[in-house]
């Protein structure tokens, strides 16, 4: 896997764009905290990330940067409308919707976009992760939750273009059961303490 990002310094000058590469190819998770630390170390104030498979629209940026300038949210979450994208959208987000949103006890209307712009802080919080996939954005939302920091939602178009999904429908709801779980155990520890 080849993380590409673009650098922005917080005067936002002109962008760099260093490719950081993962070989072996050890997951999202993984790629997106060598970002982070790239990121961190390079000064940044917050960073855009959407995922590499085409579905989202990279002009779209802008919504995030004004919903970060707007009040700085330590997470900005792309929210896609799955009853307009119903022609081409996985049915599984509904039904996965609905068991995060309890487990974390708010409405989450889009707990697995990819689209997403992080504070400086939140990648902070998210470098002792071992989520390696999906699960590592999920637990973000987790943590964010949990630290009470604040969360905005942008709306987002999303390109599905007829191709095929490379979820494997029984591992992956497995793995979501377990973040679910996982992401009730870290908000609930948050409110007892």
């Amino acid at each position: 896997m080849t993380a590409r990002a673009t650098i922005r310094p917080p005067s936002l000058a002109p962008p760099v764009r260093p490719v950081l590469e993962q070989r072996p190819n050890r997951g999202k998770g993984a790629a997106l905290r060598a970002g982070f630390r790239r990121a961190l170390s390079d000064g940044c104030e917050a960073v855009v990330t959407l995922d590499g498979d085409g579905q989202h629209d990279p002009s779209e940026i802008g919504r995030f940067l004004a919903a970060w300038q707007d009040g700085h949210p330590d997470l900005v979450v792309g929210r896609r409308d799955f009853l307009a994208d119903a022609a081409g959208a996985p049915d599984r987000e509904s039904v996965g919707g609905r068991a995060f949103s309890w487990a974390v006890g708010r409405r989450i209307p889009d707990n697995q976009s990819g689209y997403r712009l992080i504070s400086r802080r939140l990648m902070e919080e998210m470098l002792p992760s071992v989520e390696q996939a999906f699960e590592f954005e999920v637990e973000m939302l987790a943590r964010t939750i949990a630290r009470d920091w604040p969360i905005a939602w942008v709306p987002i178009s999303t390109i599905y273009a007829g191709v095929p999904s490379h979820i494997k429908p029984v591992a992956h709801f497995r793995s979501f059961v377990r973040i679910v779980r996982q992401a009730r155990r870290i908000v609930k520890g948050a409110r007892r303490r």
